[in-house]
This record gives C-alpha cells, sequence and structure tokens, in this order.
C-alpha cells in the first residue's frame, strides 16, 4: 500500500471516530432536550422551566467527569496499538470502578450540589421546586451514567464506533419513547419523565455491558 493510500486510510478513519465522539458528547445534552420539547405541550409552564434548570444543572456535573471518556479512550487505544487486550480490559474495569466511585459520590453530596446549583440558577420557587423534583431523581442515575462515559471511552479507544452509535440510538430513542408514554400520554402527570429518564440510563449501560462482553 502506497504512503497516499495509507494516509487516505488514516485520514478516513480519524474523521469517523471523531464524527462518533461529537456524537456521544452530545448524549447528555440532546436527552435534556428532547424532555424539554415533550414538557413544552404541558400547560403549566413551570414543568418546562424546573426541567430546563435542572438539565442545564446536570450538564455542567457530567461535563466536569468527561475525563472519564477521553482518558479511557486513549489509553485503551495505547494497549490495543500495543497488541495488549489484557490491558485494554483492565483499564476498562479500573476506569468504570472509578466512574462508580465518583457517581455515588455524587449521591453522597447530591444535597449541597443541589443547593449550590439551584441557588446560581435563579428561578421563581414554583419553577425552583419543579426543578428540584427533577434532579432529586434524576441524580440517581449519576453512577450509570459516569459509567457510560467509560464504555464509551473503552469501545473508542478499540476503534468501534458501530458499538456506540448504537448505544446512543438505543439511549436516546428510549428516552422519546418513554418521554411519550409518561408525558405525552398522560400529560397530568408531568412529573412522570424523571422516571423514563431513569429506566433509560439502566437500559443504556446493560446494553453497554453485554457489548463489552461480546468479542
Amino acid at each position: 500500500m502506497s504512503i497516499f493510500a495509507q494516509r487516505s486510510v488514516f485520514i478516513r478513519d480519524f474523521l469517523k471516530l471523531a464524527s462518533v465522539n461529537v456524537l456521544s458528547n452530545l448524549m447528555v445534552p440532546l436527552a435534556g432536550l428532547i424532555d424539554v420539547m415533550f414538557l413544552g405541550h404541558l400547560t403549566e409552564i413551570r414543568h418546562l422551566a424546573g426541567v430546563a434548570l435542572a438539565t442545564i444543572l446536570f450538564n455542567y456535573i457530567y461535563w466536569t467527569f468527561g475525563f472519564l471518556r477521553m482518558g479511557t479512550t486513549g489509553m485503551v487505544a495505547q494497549a490495543i496499538g500495543r497488541k495488549d487486550n489484557q490491558s485494554a480490559v483492565l483499564i476498562g474495569l479500573q476506569h468504570g470502578i472509578l466512574a462508580l466511585i465518583l457517581g455515588l459520590a455524587i449521591l453522597i453530596f447530591q444535597q449541597p450540589l443541589q443547593i449550590l446549583g439551584f441557588a446560581i440558577l435563579s428561578a421563581t420557587p414554583e419553577v425552583k421546586n419543579s426543578g428540584v423534583d427533577f434532579y432529586n431523581a434524576l441524580v440517581w442515575g449519576a453512577p450509570a451514567t459516569l459509567i457510560n462515559f467509560v464504555l464509551i471511552g473503552w469501545f473508542l479507544g478499540q476503534a468501534q464506533s458501530s458499538r456506540v452509535l448504537l448505544l446512543s440510538a438505543i439511549s436516546n430513542c428510549a428516552n422519546v419513547l418513554l418521554d411519550y408514554l409518561f408525558i405525552g400520554e398522560h400529560p397530568n402527570l408531568a412529573r412522570r419523565p424523571k422516571k423514563g429518564k431513569i429506566i433509560r440510563e439502566a437500559s443504556s449501560r446493560i446494553m453497554g455491558g453485554l457489548y463489552e462482553c461480546c468479542p
């Protein structure tokens, strides 16, 4: 293979992985946007505003731990480049444990994070109550979300972009379906999108675990 052909293959693979990485980074804000879209059809605007505030807060929290995805991607890619599959698996396990510990830390300090976050994001009492209610339920998905960062990084490090796209599609399709069931069909139960979010997080993580076990 000539040097030009090798360079062309490298650029194609690089652009493929980069585009998938960008799409995976949009998963968290996209999920919040879908919730806002459905809640926008309700008669009471406070639910929409409350979810928007909680989504902004979670975006800031989760972006803080973006190193879990990028760090896993780089280290796993180096291990795969050395043909050291055992190290790649070990890195995934170590970072998964770290993500679990950080997720549990978020649960432990959820109250201070809530107070600080909603103090910065000022709102009326009605909007704040809706946002706090959504936050109090969604925060329990923090360990699963951070573990998902590691899973995505682990797959990207092995250049398995198709699995990352499939995980993203499953997660967001589940979010749309559950939002429709909990909001579209029962508009009087505006607090139910939080249940849909928790189910979505769990389903995505289960699928990721199954893929990790597959060769």
